[in-house]
């Protein structure tokens, strides 16, 4: 009987996505002047009751389209400025770009969405204008790095705190965190979701720790939705959360003073990034540049200033300095050891 079930549960999912499919070239073939019954069908392969099915089914999504007798073909009614009239080729390009680039390289869950947005921009402009932003759009590439591989129980995770978020749910959620040896178990009332350094993050009022953590998605085992409801403090502010963290933990303790000296060889690259919100670069004399910075604690920024090797020199705090010299200590003795 399962089996049924899903042997239905494909065939319409299939069936969605020809029609889907139909309308989107539908959709285009109007906007292009050749939305006559005929090419219609020709070009979808259809029967003519399919043709009025998707002409329902635009008209529900806000798609004016009428059959115009004198043109003898499908339009759609001038009831608003087009596309084209609100939008730059440019901004349209940009938002096309964003949604088939930047959401699939980010492995956003909600991808498809991003993806269906994307065919609707294109499909509601005319052709020659659409080859300019295909184009333009192949001219353009992401190059985002290393990301967190996203599982069917990691999407459905990212969906529940989204949903949760919109209707204001308290949800109890099943975590396991890499420094600790058994999971922990919190309601937790997410108030944002964050993309930092590869990965997803939620960050939200959590009953175990009586305060705002974060917590990464991917290291979610479970969730429950509750009945509880919850309201986002008027002042959060995630700057104000993550204060100055070199990126998303704060340590206790206050704020750290830190000065760090780049070589000559490398000093240009560091100068040209805006790496923190409190930076301060100051040019030497020998070309080499000392970047000051105040951060919310030093173990954060440790593997940053390790990744330039001989090329960076902790000049303060002394603890970062330590910090550092028993990183490299360790590693060299981890080598040698290897060696003998």
């Amino acid at each position: 009987m399962a089996d049924d079930n899903n042997d239905n549960s494909d065939n319409t999912g299939k069936k969605a996505s020809k029609q889907a499919i139909r309308v989107l070239t539908m959709l285009r073939l109007i906007m292009d002047g050749e939305g006559t019954l005929q090419n219609i069908r020709e070009k979808n392969q259809c029967k003519r009751r399919s043709v009025y099915r998707d002409r329902e089914l635009l008209l529900e999504h806000g798609f004016p389209v009428k059959y115009d007798k004198k043109l003898k073909r499908y339009v759609i009614e001038n009831t608003g400025p087009s596309l084209l009239e609100i939008f730059s080729p440019e901004e349209l390009t940009v938002m096309a770009t964003m949604c088939e680039e930047v959401v699939n390289k980010l492995q956003m869950p909600f991808l498809q969405a991003g993806q269906d947005a994307a065919q609707k921009l294109l499909a509601a402009i005319p052709a020659q204008q659409r080859e300019q932003v295909a184009r333009l759009s192949n001219f353009i590439e992401f190059r985002l790095g290393s990301r967190m591989a996203f599982s069917e129980s990691t999407k459905r995770h990212f969906q529940d705190f989204l949903d949760a978020y919109l209707q204001n749910k308290v949800l109890r959620v099943r975590y396991k965190s890499p420094l600790d040896s058994a999971e922990i178990v919190t309601l937790l009332s997410p108030y944002k979701l964050v993309y930092c350094r590869h990965s997803w993050y939620v960050v939200g009022r959590s009953k175990l720790f009586n305060a705002t953590r974060t917590f990464h998605i991917g290291r979610v085992r479970k969730i429950e939705w509750t009945d509880q409801t919850y309201q986002i403090p008027a002042r959060f502010s995630l700057d104000q959360y993550f204060g100055n963290a070199w990126h998303m933990i704060p340590e206790e303790g206050g704020d750290v003073e830190v000065v760090i000296r780049f070589s000559k060889r490398v000093a240009v690259n560091v100068a040209e990034i805006d790496w923190h919100r409190t930076q301060r670069v100051m040019q030497r004399p020998d070309g080499s540049v000392d970047m000051h910075l105040t951060v919310a604690g030093i173990r954060e920024i440790v593997y940053w200033i390790l990744s330039y090797g001989d090329d960076a020199e902790v000049i303060q705090p002394p603890s970062l300095k330590n910090l550092i010299i028993g990183k490299c200590t360790r590693t060299l003795q981890r080598y040698q050891e290897a060696e003998e």
